[in-house]
């Protein structure tokens, strides 16, 4: 069992482009059975999910991988969808079973529990037979198996694991997230003067997006390096555009990109793209360039803080931008009832 930070989100960041076998082989018209995935609903936003990874080293589709699909984009709120699939029966298999702990949101990943157990189980299905995986995930014990689905006897083998506390996301057990700041700037960008070394967009974009997580969220714990976090998650901001002249408005308008990743162990379990941009022009106002860059940070913090309560994670394999207009004042430029 294991604190999850791949978040499966590992598995999860590739959900979206994973190729899964049929669990019976094209043509097959032997005898058959069905082994149906499971789950325990906890609340609308929170389940342990018992689903089947593989048949025979072969990777199928499951309940949990459906799950995060189909509730894309549903903020903290998600609906449990369950898969089953047939299997070629009076044949010895080896099946891949896993349970863990599913949110529906980042940040309750970030703050929450996750359990995971996985391993094996090999047995020969009968036919006509309906068979279901089963676990239970708790801090003493995890665990998961086949068993029939009529009888409720389990077929193989238990896997389990005893006496293993899971503990929250961070090294420490304040359950603060981690955040590195300043932000960094992505190798490949070409970066405006002005920005980098005037106004550094990078401080100001990791400052704000500090204190908007702190006020959104809860206690936030800063790093300049995700190692400082240790085993904890960490929110890693990445400057992928900036574009600006200097002259502020009459020059045009300027726009910043950035790229925010959810990190544990050099592993990026969830991410995103958002921009801002301020209108450029001679009658929208004098503001000088550092100035348009402040407003554009200001509101990209406050952006990042509302994905991270939001957005579901299955939305990391989107990477969609967020393109808007900052608001002439510092006041949050995301309320709460922005999508």
């Amino acid at each position: 069992m294991i604190r999850l930070a791949t978040i499966a989100w590992l598995a999860l960041s590739i959900t979206g482009c994973v190729t899964y076998a049929p669990s019976v082989p094209d043509g097959y018209v032997g005898p058959q059975a069905v082994l149906d995935d499971s789950a325990k609903t906890h609340s609308s936003s929170k389940a342990d999910f018992f689903v089947v990874e593989q048949i025979d080293g072969a990777n199928v589709n499951n309940s949990l991988n459906e799950t995060r699909r189909r509730n894309q984009g549903r903020g903290m709120f998600m609906t449990p969808y369950f898969i089953s699939r047939p299997l070629v029966a009076e044949k010895p298999l080896k099946v891949t079973i896993k349970g863990r702990t599913h949110y529906a949101a980042p940040i309750q990943e970030i703050l929450g529990t996750v359990y995971q157990v996985e391993g094996i189980v090999e047995f020969t299905p009968k036919a006509n037979t309906r068979y279901v995986v089963r676990g239970e995930l708790s801090e003493s014990y995890s665990a998961v198996w086949i068993e029939e689905a009529e009888s409720r006897q389990p077929v193989g083998q238990k896997v389990g694991t005893q006496g293993t506390a899971v503990t929250p996301i961070a090294a420490s057990e304040s359950g603060r997230i981690f955040v590195q700041t300043p932000a960094i700037f992505d190798p490949s960008v070409s970066i405006p003067t002005t920005a980098n070394r005037e106004c550094s967009v990078e401080t100001l974009l990791g400052n704000y997006a500090l204190s908007a997580i702190e006020r959104r969220i809860g206690s936030v714990q800063l790093v300049t390096a995700p190692e400082q976090a240790g085993i904890g998650k960490v929110v890693q901001l990445t400057i992928i555009s900036v574009h600006g002249y200097e002259g502020g408005a009459w020059s045009g308008s300027k726009s910043m990109s950035v790229r925010v990743d959810i990190r544990k162990g050099g592993v990026t379990v969830g991410s995103t793209v958002l921009t801002r941009q301020s209108r450029g022009g001679a009658f929208r106002g004098v503001y000088d360039t550092c100035a348009d860059f402040n407003r554009i940070a200001v509101a990209l913090g406050k952006d990042v803080a509302v994905w991270l309560s939001r957005e579901s994670v299955t939305q990391s394999t989107e990477s969609n931008p967020k393109v808007a207009e900052p608001s002439d004042e510092f006041e949050s430029p995301v309320t709460d009832d922005d999508g």
